[in-house]
This record gives structure tokens, C-alpha cells and sequence, in this order.
């Protein structure tokens, strides 16, 4: 193992992967709701029509209480910063693909659906790809804003309201595309210069060892 691959390993102290904290407990029980939001919106009783609603507006507060409580009593952990993106993604991407299945969006509306699920896939992809290098993409304070709305706009989707109700969500899931567009973008444009910033030190490299070889080697022949 080399000397690189062992710096890695010590950033990564066991107390930073704690599973049980609260945060945590509260990011699996957001993921835990998911399958009961699905089984509530499916539901034809009178009293269920807001059961999917008030669900995921429940599980975005946990979304709000595990990163306060995480900062507030220093419960950050490597496996959160993990597991609570990936809770976020599970949770937007089903509710939408639910929502256009069923009808609750059609035609020019399944636009920004469409868009936001394509971004998450594409900064997931991302998001391993510079893990790997032990690297990491930071939240920008315009991403949060984009959840917020995100959140908000679904939240009044699933209300299944007609009238104002409805088009405010249509309106802000719009707004939350567009947001997804433009962090998207940010986030690809800084991932592609980091790429190209250590392409760029890895021929600069090359050229040096090159230049000059390592004691042992041999020059290569001349004609």
C-alpha cells in the first residue's frame, strides 16, 4: 500500500463513521418514510388526501434537524455527509417520478421534473468520481436555496389542490429548475477545471521525470 493510500486512510478516523447519532437516526427515518409516502398517496380514503403532504413535509424537517443538531452538539460524521445527500436525492426523485406517473404532472411540466432528476444523477456521478480522488463537491449557498423552494414547490404538489395551490407549485418547481440548472452547471465547470488542474500537474510531471530520470535508470539510446 502506498504512502498516498495511507494518508487516505488515516483522514478517515473510526469516530468519523459512527452510525448511531441522532443525525443519522434521523436520516434513516426520512429514507423510511419514502415507501409510506408512496402507500399514503395511493390511498382513496377521504381523510388520506393530506397524508402525503404532512409525510414529506416531515421528512424535510429531519432534513433541517439533522444538519442542526449535526452542527449545534458536533455530531458531523463522515457516514452523514454520505448518507444525508442521498436521502435527500431518494426522497425529491421518488416523490417526482410519483407525481408524473399519476398525472400530477404533464405535458410542459414533466420539463423541470425531467431536468432535476437528470442533474442528481449527473452530480452523484460526480460526487464519487472526486471522492475517489479524495476530494469533495461543497454545497453552495445557492444550492440550499434551490432545496428549499424544491421542497417547498413539491410540498404544495402533493397537497393536490386545484386552483392557486397548484400553480404556485408548478411555479416554484420551475424556479427550483432553473436553480438546478445553474448550480449544475457550477458544479461541472468546477469538477472539469479540477480534472484539468491535475491532468495539467500530471504532464508537468511526466515531463520532469523525463528530464530527469531517477538514479538507476539509464539513458534512453541514441541512433
Amino acid at each position: 500500500m502506498s504512502r498516498k493510500l495511507i494518508r487516505k486512510r488515516r483522514i478517515f478516523k473510526t469516530e468519523n463513521w459512527k452510525i448511531g447519532t441522532v443525525p443519522n437516526l434521523l436520516t434513516f427515518s426520512r429514507i423510511a418514510l419514502i415507501p409510506v409516502l408512496i402507500f399514503s398517496f395511493f390511498l382513496k380514503e377521504p381523510w388520506s388526501t393530506l397524508c402525503p403532504l404532512l409525510l414529506f413535509m416531515g421528512a424535510s424537517f429531519t432534513d433541517f434537524m439533522d444538519g442542526y443538531i449535526a452542527r449545534k452538539f458536533e455530531q458531523t460524521s463522515k457516514f452523514g455527509a454520505f448518507l444525508d445527500p442521498m436521502a435527500d436525492k431518494l426522497l425529491v426523485c421518488v416523490t417526482l417520478l410519483m407525481l408524473a406517473g399519476t398525472g400530477s404532472l404533464r405535458g410542459v411540466h414533466l420539463i423541470p421534473a425531467a431536468l432535476i432528476l437528470c442533474r442528481e444523477i449527473v452530480i452523484s456521478g460526480l460526487r464519487e468520481f472526486l471522492a475517489a480522488t479524495g476530494q469533495e463537491l461543497q454545497v453552495s449557498w445557492l444550492a440550499q436555496y434551490k432545496t428549499c423552494i424544491q421542497m417547498l414547490a413539491i410540498s404544495l404538489l402533493l397537497g393536490r389542490l386545484p386552483g392557486l395551490i397548484t400553480a404556485l407549485g408548478l411555479i416554484f418547481l420551475w424556479i427550483s429548475a432553473l436553480l438546478t440548472a445553474i448550480t449544475g452547471v457550477a458544479y461541472i465547470k468546477a469538477s472539469f477545471s479540477f480534472i484539468r488542474e491535475k491532468q495539467s500537474r500530471l504532464r508537468k510531471l511526466l515531463k520532469k521525470t523525463k528530464k530527469y530520470p531517477q538514479k538507476g535508470q539509464s539513458e534512453p539510446a541514441q541512433d
